[in-house]
């Protein structure tokens, strides 16, 4: 399961990332909260699903592509 898998009020246990994401980006999640261990919950959607508001260590605003980078089992 992915991140952009979830729904608005759900959390989640960041797994990794995706196989074959960009080092940058893994290391741009990293500084926001979202690696291996850490639980994210999505606060919002948006109507089409393009963007995902969540909780890390900080509110985050995820594109839908970056979300499907990020593997987590609900919590």
């Amino acid at each position: 399961m992915v991140l952009s898998d979830l729904k608005r009020g759900e959390s989640a246990t960041v797994l990794g990332a995706e196989q074959g994401m960009r080092p940058a980006l893994k290391e741009q999640f990293a500084a926001l909260g979202i690696r291996a261990g850490e639980k994210v919950t999505v606060l919002c959607v948006s109507p089409r699903r393009q963007t995902f508001l969540i909780q890390a260590q900080s509110q985050v605003i995820l594109a839908r592509e970056a979300a499907r980078e990020v593997r987590v089992c609900r919590t």
